[in-house]
């Protein structure tokens, strides 16, 4: 539950250095930041292969949904989550 809450926070209020958005514009960072995109990140970056920051928002994005599905299947189906996961990745864990 912890995790979820965490990354709930940061869905709704994203670290300044993640995008742009939230940086003071007199900040060093603030120029990094626009020369690598010139705008924030927006609901989804354009994809780039590799270790780059888009790649790295998409990760987040994707594993936030994941957590947000798995949620939605333990509500509906009325099992553990620890039972969903087990059943989503062929009863590898028991």
């Amino acid at each position: 539950m912890h995790f979820f809450a965490i990354s709930l926070m940061a869905t709704i209020c994203p670290l300044p250095f993640g995008d742009s958005l939230l940086l003071d514009p007199d900040d060093e960072s603030y120029a990094k930041s626009i020369e690598r995109n010139g705008k924030p990140f927006g609901y989804l970056p354009d994809f780039k292969t590799g270790l780059t920051e888009e790649a790295e928002i998409i990760n987040g994005r994707l594993a936030m949904f994941g957590l947000i599905a798995l949620m939605f299947a333990t509500a509906v189906e009325q099992k553990p989550m620890l039972d969903i996961v087990n059943e989503w990745t062929g009863s590898f864990y028991f």
